[in-house]
């Protein structure tokens, strides 16, 4: 008995478009890059812009924390996404009319959302937003925390639009009138509860965090808007509380203000432009923010080479270590004895402390492209050219991998994340755009909040 040829279509139908979505999730490893990698660098910029393109929410504007399976949306991937789009229409991802028509669509939905100190209900509180939140009703996903880091990168994201869509069109100024009323309602006196500096994080059930944001690591970003704020700013003398405990060491042959992740070196640059400019402490080292970015990459490739834990496969082109996620918490046989792998956790060293399982994070050395190019470029392009679309997938490189993690079930090769997370991508994506064009450095220099925020701060050149 033949089968139903209507039935014999549609399963082929069926079959390539399952065939073309796993062709487009992946990256093909034979796909041919140029030798020098520049290609693979482009192809990763319109990768990472086409998440936020892809993976925002189509009624909110909201952006998914990680691509698959994500739960909620992520408040700094969303910021990042503001500042994406300003990138996709200068180069021609899209219209300027669209992303117009995407920043609205998020600025309105975050400015009209119901806020209070409710446990749940609510998008946050005093200004500041739940790290997670629901996609399409925006109010608090789960156990989420106020976080003063992610909503500064939110109002980041703002601000550049702000600047960005400078016409008088009604909808440009709509954008800027938005921004501003974000920006203006964080209570940053308020989050610092009692301290010079803002707490960690806050939540309707614990209140308060004990442990305040103090010394060099990602908070940088979140002090010179907390400094600039027209209408909550902190005082002068935070900044210099901020620095008090910052630590200048020596780590793999270079000097420098210490942070452990990469990600501590990177974010601040992805807005800003510290080249040249510094502040009291960096006069005392000699060396501004960006010289001092450069050398923790130097230092973490130089770590990779001398591998004293004797890790697989890291070396001068196999590197990359910040916060991220990990094969998970378990113990295990290693050549230099038990090893403990982890989950998600900080990753890398300082001149006194070292977190390190194995664990690479591609991001890691994709965001240093400004600082150590042509370092961080054979870097990446080595990571794809070795592990291809393990590593390499539809929105750009996972998460992590761990090619020394060999347990558990389909692990024989090494453990690799199946997540591509919106900070990643958004971070990389403005890096990425800043070393090729400087396009979000120059917007945001233009910005009256961020250049008072930097003056109170005390840089100059």
């Amino acid at each position: 008995m033949f089968p139903n040829p209507g039935c014999s279509t549609l399963l082929v139908l069926c079959l390539l478009v399952r065939v073309v979505h796993a062709q487009t999730d992946s990256a093909t490893h034979n796909e041919s890059y140029s030798s020098s990698g520049e290609q693979l660098v482009n192809d990763l910029h319109q990768r990472c812009f086409t998440y936020f393109l892809e993976l925002s929410d189509s009624i909110s504007g909201l952006t998914h924390e990680k691509y698959p399976e994500a739960a909620c949306s992520d408040v700094a991937a969303t910021g990042f996404s503001l500042a994406a789009y300003i990138i996709g229409a200068e180069n021609h991802y899209i219209s300027h009319r669209q992303a117009i028509e995407r920043v609205l669509r998020t600025l309105r939905f975050l400015v009209k959302l119901p806020a209070g100190k409710e446990t749940a209900g609510k998008c946050g509180y005093r200004g500041f937003y739940y790290h997670q939140l629901d996609f399409r009703k925006g109010i608090r996903c789960g156990y989420s925390l106020l976080s003063p880091q992610a909503t500064a990168i939110l109002l980041a994201g703002a601000l550049c639009c702000m600047t960005y869509f400078d016409a008088w069109q009604s909808e440009e100024r709509e954008i800027r009138r938005l921004a501003k009323i974000l920006y203006r309602r964080a209570d940053w006196n308020w989050m610092c509860h009692a301290e010079e500096t803002p707490c960690s994080g806050w939540s309707p059930e614990i209140g308060f965090n004990l442990e305040h944001l103090y010394g060099y690591d990602e908070s940088m970003l979140m002090m010179i808007l907390a400094l600039g704020s027209p209408s909550h700013p902190l005082p002068v003398s935070s900044w210099k509380a901020w620095t008090s405990s910052c630590q200048w060491a020596s780590a793999e042959g270079f000097d420098y203000l210490q942070c452990a992740p990469l990600a501590g070196h990177q974010l601040a640059h992805a807005f800003l432009d510290l080249r040249g400019v510094k502040d009291d402490l960096m006069r005392q080292t000699g060396i501004d923010y960006f010289e001092n970015s450069r050398r923790a990459t130097l230092a973490q490739m130089n770590y990779a080479i001398r591998n004293p834990l004797r890790f697989r496969d890291y070396s001068k082109t196999i590197w990359g270590f910040s916060t991220c996620d990990g094969p998970g918490n378990t113990r295990a046989a290693w050549r230099t004895g038990e090893s403990v792998f982890k989950g998600r956790t900080v990753r890398g060293f300082t001149g006194g402390f070292l977190s390190d399982d194995g664990t690479v994070c591609p991001a890691a050395a994709g965001c240093s492209l400004p600082f150590a190019y042509e370092e961080c470029r054979t870097a990446i392009d080595s990571i794809y050219r070795k592990y291809g679309s393990k590593v390499y997938r539809r929105y750009g490189f996972v998460n992590a991998f761990n090619p020394s993690f060999t347990g558990g079930q389909g692990n024989f090769a090494g453990w690799f994340s199946p997540y591509t997370y919106g900070a990643d991508a958004g971070m990389l994506l403005l890096l990425l755009e800043n070393q090729r064009s400087g396009l979000i450095w120059k917007i945001m220099k233009k910005n009256e909040y961020v250049a008072e925020g930097l003056r109170r701060a005390g840089f100059s050149k």
